[in-house]
């Protein structure tokens, strides 16, 4: 099972490419949006033929979605997914429901991200241009071995637990502004004449937060938690 494959499928077009021979695959997602570009998609045409890659409405932080597949499922793999789940603690038990006795999981997100602190700045200084009240990223518990301790305690023996500190970078404002432009879209509305100041601010909080010296690309760091587990 592929756990929020997303519009683009890239880790499910990965695990096909990688594991040509599965008998099935689940790419699963709260909302299941599939971009024509997908379904032109030769190679993954030949797999939803056969009905090896199925597509199935499932938020893993509701449990009432699960029913169909509790219990039933080999592997999962969950990339960047946590960071947009308010109760990691929930949606991890919710994942140990699912597996099978002797499956495995393997979960990859941001705990630490400049970007959740930049959202957070932004859409409170421009709370009155606010369109959609969602959070694109709840924070993660940063205690050295917290999750470890939360599978351990839901039942799953945990195989790896691994923080990496990933280094970034833009090149210019202009490659930033585009990023930061990507995410604000989804809860703001800005007024065309605003949109100077705006995108000014924009760079400004951002720089602030990641301690920019003023010169060069824009360096900042994403810290990712990677996590291996089996269900005995």
């Amino acid at each position: 099972m592929d756990l929020g494959c997303g519009a683009h499928l890239f880790c499910t077009k990965a695990l096909l490419e990688k594991f040509p021979q599965l008998g099935c695959l689940l790419a699963t997602d709260k909302t299941l949006i599939l971009l024509k570009e997908i379904m032109e998609d030769e190679f993954l045409a030949e797999y939803r033929r056969s009905s090896v890659l199925q597509f199935h409405l499932l938020d893993i932080a509701d449990s009432s979605s699960l029913e169909d597949c509790r219990n039933r499922v080999d592997k999962i793999v969950c990339r960047n997914v946590f960071q947009h789940i308010a109760n990691k603690e929930m949606a991890f038990q919710n994942m140990y429901d699912l597996l099978k006795p002797g499956g495995h999981a393997g979960i990859l997100f941001n705990i630490a991200n400049p970007f959740e602190k930049w959202l957070q700045r932004i859409s409170t200084n421009w709370a009155q241009y606010r369109t959609n009240m969602a959070i694109l990223y709840y924070p993660a518990n940063l205690e050295d071995g917290y999750y470890k301790t939360v599978l351990e305690d839901i039942g799953f023996r945990v195989v790896l637990c691994e923080r990496s500190d990933v280094p970034r970078q833009f090149l210019n404002d202009e490659n930033l502004l585009i990023e930061l432009l990507s995410l604000t879209i989804m809860i703001l509305e800005i007024p065309e004449d605003r949109m100077t100041q705006f995108k000014e601010e924009s760079v400004s909080i951002f720089k602030e937060l990641i301690g920019y010296s003023g010169s060069g690309p824009i360096r900042y760091e994403v810290s990712d938690l990677l996590l291996l587990a089996i269900k005995p």
